[in-house]
């Protein structure tokens, strides 16, 4: 199976983009200057509660995408109460501010739907589990190769998540063809056959789309080459996880990070960097904390 590189690794936070955090710069806010935050998928669904004022032990997750829109970046977060309300936000990616919200009563046929959902596997809507990662991982790849099958990279992820809908868990997938059309695919998370595709012909809105992914693919490589850039001699956890992710052929981005902590065996320090890649591989690799080689690696299905 070929991996996500580049630009496209980079840019689909649902995909791979859930078991990453994404440090962005600080925005603009009415004229100043707003705290820079660390989002994903997690914080953007604790953002949302707070908002609401509710927990998420008293909610039922129903939607979890990344996305442009107006040439922000947002994530949407969906959520219901039972009996009570429906509720649907949008979350600033580089603020966590709510850009967005609306609350709709619950409605006679909303039950059978939230029925229905309660029915489901809780790993078909955990980004994190080997299940989800292996589908979600298959399906963009089916969808980059039907959109370009002559020359994918030229194709920019811009929209990532699942959602519940119609009695199924469907994962979402957002293409573009810069200037020319933009897909949007969504996927049976349970056997990764596509569910559904809207093909848009490229319009002049979507340059602000395009212009934002751009600044955000630069910003996460800037980050990239920064936590790479270690003073010699000095290996730290970033960049231990870093040789170890180089030497495995991945982005942090485009694995499920288990576990990156300094031990000590023997008298000798080291770091241990455990990940699990798309396809369900789990590699462990020892690096040496006093000069960054690999003292010992494995990788086995798990």
């Amino acid at each position: 199976m070929k991996k996500l590189t580049g630009i496209a690794a980079v840019t689909i936070m649902g995909i791979t983009m859930a078991s990453a955090s994404l440090s962005v710069g600080a925005a603009e806010s009415t004229g100043s200057e707003a705290a820079a935050v660390e989002m994903n998928f997690d914080t953007a669904v604790e953002a949302a509660l707070k908002d609401a004022g509710l927990t998420e032990d008293a909610v039922t997750l129903y939607k979890k995408t990344n996305d442009y829109e107006n040439g922000l970046e947002i994530y949407e977060i969906d959520f219901l109460i039972p009996g009570e309300n429906k509720y649907d936000y949008k979350i600033s990616a580089d603020t966590g501010e709510v850009i967005e919200k609306e609350v709709e009563p619950w409605e006679a046929e909303d039950e059978a739907e939230f029925k229905a959902l309660l029915d489901e596997p809780v790993n078909y809507f955990d980004f994190y589990s080997n299940e989800a990662s292996a589908v979600i991982s298959t399906s963009a790849m089916n969808a980059l190769e039907e959109m370009a099958p002559a020359d994918e990279t030229k194709v920019l992820y811009y929209k990532s998540g699942m959602e519940y809908d119609n009695g199924m868990v469907l994962y979402e997938i957002g293409l573009m063809l810069p200037g020319e059309v933009k897909n949007d695919y969504k996927f049976d998370a349970k056997t990764g056959d596509l569910f559904n595709v809207e093909k848009e012909p490229w319009e002049a809105d979507d340059d602000n789309e395009y212009a934002a992914l751009m600044k955000k693919s630069a910003e996460l490589a800037a980050m990239y080459a920064a936590q790479e850039e270690t003073a010699p001699g000095e290996v730290t956890e970033e960049s231990a996880k870093a040789i170890a992710l180089k030497d495995a052929g991945y982005t942090e981005i485009e694995v499920t990070l288990k576990k990156c902590a300094k031990d000590i065996d023997d008298g000798l320090e080291k770091f241990d960097v455990e990940f699990v890649a798309p396809d369900g591989m789990e590699y462990n690799y020892e690096i040496s904390a006093a000069d960054g080689s690999i003292l010992e690696k494995e990788s086995e299905f798990e």
